[in-house]
């Protein structure tokens, strides 16, 4: 059971509205989003790696499945765990800044981005 998942255009949109050195420092972090993904079933490598929240919705939205929803249902989902991500990189950037782990305080920054770019993609989604 493998589902694949892209979440580079949506992590080269953030990287490109940050200061090129802002960019560069927040890159090592981002980079295991950036390449394709491809989850492997709850006992492969790819799910020892990944944050839980990433993993199940792409095991619950194997191909198979996926087939059966339509083309409306899986953007809405799509979109959602792209969401999530952000949310995801932006509390990473942040605790790891609070805790001391990184210390270029200019990567608050990529980590406000993150987080506004996913306050965007759920106003897309979920319009008022």
């Amino acid at each position: 059971m493998q589902y694949a998942l892209t979440f580079d255009s949506t992590i080269n949109r953030v990287l490109a509205t940050l200061p090129e050195a802002v960019a560069a420092s927040v890159r090592p972090v981002l980079s295991p989003f950036v390449e394709p993904l491809t989850i492997d079933g709850l006992d492969g490598p790819t799910f020892l790696r990944l944050p839980y929240w990433v993993v199940f919705p792409a095991i619950i939205l194997t191909e198979r499945r996926r087939s059966a929803l339509d083309a409306r249902s899986r953007a809405l989902l799509d979109g959602i765990l792209q969401a999530q991500v952000c949310l995801f990189l932006s509390t990473r950037l942040h605790d790891d800044l609070f805790d001391g782990q990184r210390g270029d305080p200019e990567l608050i920054y990529a980590g406000d981005a993150l987080l506004l770019q996913a306050v965007r993609q759920y106003q897309v989604l979920f319009p008022r």
